[in-house]
């Protein structure tokens, strides 16, 4: 059996078509369309795969140098944040929240490094960039932090808020992804922690994502309300 493009939506808004139908016979429609896509799906891929390992070896042939000189800096920008990180939790300075708060996006930044790096050797150039965005974002914050420990407290108190949206997120969906969802102990001490900060900061939050820059701005001299 074929399809054309938009057959099978145009067949499922006909509502008309499937009154009449039982529900194991149109569990039967659907499963054989499935069924034939996925095969057809599976050819592509096969004829497809080596096409793609010829484009990256290409890819590969001209940059791997550079490649590797990439991967060479993400490895030395990791052993030299965490030689760093050793020596000052034996120091005062641990107790910084500037510390605590550059530790937390430090390993945001490596992780999007990571994602550059498998994008431009995959050969997508322009998704690399995107990512570079958000690397070039987690470096402004940094040097704003570094600036300011009340916008590193804020900037702290904020994650726990964002962290308390996420868990319940992924609790909400975790039995449909077969994943073990928090325990109820564990939201408890979750919500605990975001009640806490929303105390502290107060209508600031919804002012905006980066409210948590606000000391620093105001202490550069910016007059503005919000960020």
């Amino acid at each position: 059996m074929e399809y054309t493009f938009g057959e099978i939506h145009k067949q499922v808004e006909r509502d008309e078509l499937f009154e009449s139908k039982s529900e194991e016979q149109i569990n039967s429609f659907i499963s054989g369309v499935a069924s034939e896509f996925l095969n057809d799906s599976l050819n592509a891929l096969e004829n497809g795969l080596p096409s793609r390992r010829e484009s990256q070896n290409k890819i590969w042939k001209y940059w791997g140098a550079t490649f590797n000189l990439f991967d060479f800096y993400i490895a030395s920008y990791l052993d030299i944040a965490s030689m760093y990180r050793e020596y000052v939790l034996k120091t005062d300075n641990r107790f910084d929240l500037r510390f605590v708060a550059l530790t937390q996006l430090h390993a945001k930044s490596v992780l999007v490094l990571r994602e550059i790096q498998a994008l431009i050797e995959a050969g997508y150039p322009d998704g690399a960039m995107a990512r570079w965005r958000t690397l070039h974002e987690l470096a402004v914050c940094s040097c704003v932090i570094v600036e300011s420990q009340k916008s590193a407290r804020l900037y702290l108190l904020s994650e726990h808020i964002k962290n308390a949206k996420g868990a319940k997120c992924y609790s909400d969906h975790a039995a449909k992804l077969n994943h073990k969802p928090y325990t109820q102990d564990e939201l408890d001490s979750i919500a605990l922690l975001k009640a806490a900060a929303l105390k502290e900061i107060g209508d600031d939050y919804n002012k905006s994502d980066y409210f948590w820059a606000i000391p620093f701005l105001s202490k550069k001299g910016f007059k503005g309300g919000s960020t």
